[in-house]
């Protein structure tokens, strides 16, 4: 049977346990049938409290390494600094230009030399993911601020 990447895509989703009990206290999501925990964002996970506590620090935490590297604005891609020229890959984020390497060049082992040569926010993602992420905050905040000055004009 194919794993399943995403609950919330399969075909056939997995049955949930009415009686299962999720097995970290801040996981949210079910237990199914089978005794794994289906989060709420689609993933699939042991129910381990160790496993939802890394599920939660990798997929759920803002600042994570794993969402600095999903990190990725409108047009701009990861050029794969191995095929590049008229064959060139073009990745939309760090994590699918990783794969890209693994699966057609063969990489091994640490990436970190790969990422550094097909970042298109040099000199630093991060800094541009934090940019990116307050002006985020700050459109939420605005937007909570206008909803809170509707509600106390009625």
């Amino acid at each position: 049977m194919p794993r399943i990447r995403n609950w919330h895509k399969a075909e056939n989703p997995p049955k949930v346990n009415p009686h299962g009990r999720v097995a970290h206290e801040r996981g949210q999501g079910f237990v199914s049938t089978d005794g794994m925990f289906l989060c709420y964002c689609g993933s699939i996970n042991k129910n381990t409290a160790k496993s939802i506590s890394s599920h939660l620090t990798k997929a759920h935490k803002d600042d994570s390494a794993y969402q600095r590297g999903q990190f990725s604005e409108d047009g701009t891609s990861w050029e794969c600094p191995i095929c590049h020229g008229a064959q060139g890959k073009n990745a939309k984020n760090l994590h699918a230009l990783v794969a890209h390497a693994r699966r057609v060049h063969g990489l091994r082992g640490s990436s970190d030399d790969l990422c550094k040569e097909g970042d298109p926010f040099r000199p630093n993602l991060k800094s541009k993911f934090l940019d990116f992420k307050s002006e985020k905050e700050f459109e939420i905040a605005a937007i909570r601020l206008r909803m809170r000055q509707a509600v106390s004009r009625h």
